[in-house]
């Protein structure tokens, strides 16, 4: 996957994305009737973000998480990534809590979820619907209707169309070809685990994941397998929270450039 780009395309790339997502209007409906539909979106659903939206939550979670929080995320991504299930929720949502871990820098998906037009959400629904037919223990749902703009005021497809090419803009400032820009196999579009796994890990150990994957040991036997595996990232995951903590931009210096 993609190294990390340098310092100052990174800080003009995460200023870039901050600017779009403050174009995006406010929304309510979603915490407030948390009690009612119990997060059924971050449960059952996967958002999908692009790899300057990874960085963004990525260099916020190093710079203010603690080590066993960011532990407990790669794990929960491993687990997501070698589960058999069609149905994965987001890695970042507490289960606890009913809260989103990394909220302050959701993803695009996420901010508009509730207010796409139903015009350009209904066809992949649609589509999505169909691809899962041969899934029977699959979850899906159409758009959250609990959610709208504070004002009241819909969005158009013609806003949508020129927020994802801000966004687009963006990914390909930091250095992603347009051509990758999509959820292809060598896309940039991807799942938050698949993307925090690409980075922090190398392809052997990457190909070893599959593997265990594709195996058909118990999930007991898989769970250990997965726990004896974080013992081993601890060590290389605390030195890499310690040096970005120590080198690398803040999240102010992110949004204030």
């Amino acid at each position: 996957m993609e190294k990390k780009p340098q310092k100052d395309i990174l800080r003009k790339g995460l200023s870039s994305l901050q600017s779009l997502y403050s174009k995006i209007p406010e929304t309510t409906g979603c915490t407030e009737n948390i009690d009612t539909c119990r997060a059924w979106c971050c449960k059952t659903q996967n958002p999908q973000v692009l790899y300057v939206e990874f960085l963004n939550t990525w260099d916020t979670i190093m710079h203010t998480w603690d080590l066993e929080d960011v532990l407990k995320v790669v794990e929960d991504s491993v687990m997501c990534y070698i589960s058999t299930e069609t149905t994965k929720g987001c890695v970042f949502f507490d289960q606890e809590k009913y809260t989103c871990k990394q909220h302050k820098t959701r993803c695009f998906n996420c901010r508009i979820y509730g207010i796409t037009p139903k015009e350009e959400f209904e066809p992949r629904y649609l589509a999505m619907k169909e691809i899962l037919k041969k899934y029977p223990n699959a979850i899906l749902h159409n758009q959250c209707d609990l959610v709208s703009t504070k004002d009241g005021t819909p969005i158009s497809v013609g806003q949508t169309d020129i927020w994802w090419k801000k966004l687009t803009n963006a990914e390909n400032f930091i250095g992603i070809e347009r051509g990758r820009i999509n959820d292809g196999k060598s896309g940039s579009y991807r799942t938050y685990h698949d993307h925090i796994l690409l980075y922090l890990l190398p392809n052997d150990i990457l190909q070893m994941l599959t593997n265990l994957k594709t195996s058909e040991i118990r999930p007991e036997d898989r769970r250990e397998c997965v726990k004896s595996f974080m013992q081993c990232l601890k060590g290389m995951i605390s030195s890499l929270l310690e040096n970005h903590k120590k080198h690398n931009v803040s999240p102010e210096e992110n949004t204030n450039s």
